[in-house]
């Protein structure tokens, strides 16, 4: 938004910060946040691009006060919403701790059924017959 300052864009004292401590270090600098409760999350980059002073020496050559020129900095701020991607990542956390745990019941019951069938398979073939029975339907 040309023309505006980034606190009149944005009011989020976070984000604002990002920005600020990237003009201070005069380097490049990425934030992430988590605005509110709701978990809205915002990735902030601010890209430094160069320095007024630099494009401006001759413009402020005689001007009284010019040595605070050196203290704007024209910059990129790319501000990108993440809040889909982060509900995206917890489904799909959710998703493999709850597969993970329905296949771990059964797997359970099938490695209890092989044991118990190793040991009645010299035995009792009538035994060994209805575990593999067993492990034949927990599979299935």
């Amino acid at each position: 938004m040309q023309g505006l300052r980034l606190d009149q864009v944005v009011h989020d004292q976070a984000i604002l910060q990002v920005v600020q401590d990237s003009i201070s270090a005069d380097q490049p600098r990425k934030g992430e946040q988590t605005i509110d409760a709701s978990g809205t999350a915002w990735k902030v980059t601010l890209t430094p691009l160069e320095h007024a002073q630099r494009n401006m020496q001759a413009e402020l050559e005689g001007v009284a006060g010019h040595e605070e020129a050196s203290h704007y900095t024209y910059f990129v701020v790319a501000i990108e919403d993440l809040t889909e991607l982060r509900r995206l990542e917890r489904v799909r956390r959710d998703f493999i701790a709850n597969i993970s745990h329905e296949l771990r019941t059964p797997l359970a019951s099938v490695r209890l059924l092989a044991e118990t069938l190793e040991e009645a398979i010299d035995t009792d073939r009538d035994k060994a017959q209805m575990f593999l029975e067993k492990i034949e339907n927990e599979v299935q």
